[in-house]
């Protein structure tokens, strides 16, 4: 009698690359924090200090800025559309625009190493 056995490891592949892509949209969601640092306002560094990343869940990260006492400041910071600041560290819109450099990547990263 002649047999052959076939064992699926599609399953320990998947739970590779998930793995691999949480990784990958960690990394980005860090190039976003240090992208923000870097041109949030920061006269006194609170707001510039602010900036975090935290896991929602795999392969979901949020970027934060002026989380409690400073959200108010934040908030105007990013979506107020009559700022106008040309200076680094002084600009409207850090977290977004820091969001849309990297977004502009995501998939080819992810497209990698898959």
């Amino acid at each position: 009698m002649v047999s052959v056995t076939v064992n699926s490891r599609l399953p320990s592949f998947i739970r590779e690359k998930e793995e691999q892509v949480d990784d990958v949209v960690l990394g980005l969601a860090g190039e976003i924090e240090r992208l923000t640092k870097i041109v949030i306002p920061h006269n006194k560094g609170i707001l510039q200090s602010s900036v975090r990343v935290d896991k929602v869940e795999p392969m979901h990260y949020k970027v934060t800025a002026g989380e409690f006492p400073n959200l108010a400041y934040a908030e105007r910071m990013e979506f107020d559309e009559n700022l106008n600041y040309s200076k680094p560290g002084k600009k409207a819109h850090a977290l977004g625009d820091s969001g849309d450099t990297v977004a502009s990547k995501a998939m080819g990263r992810i497209k990698a190493i898959l």
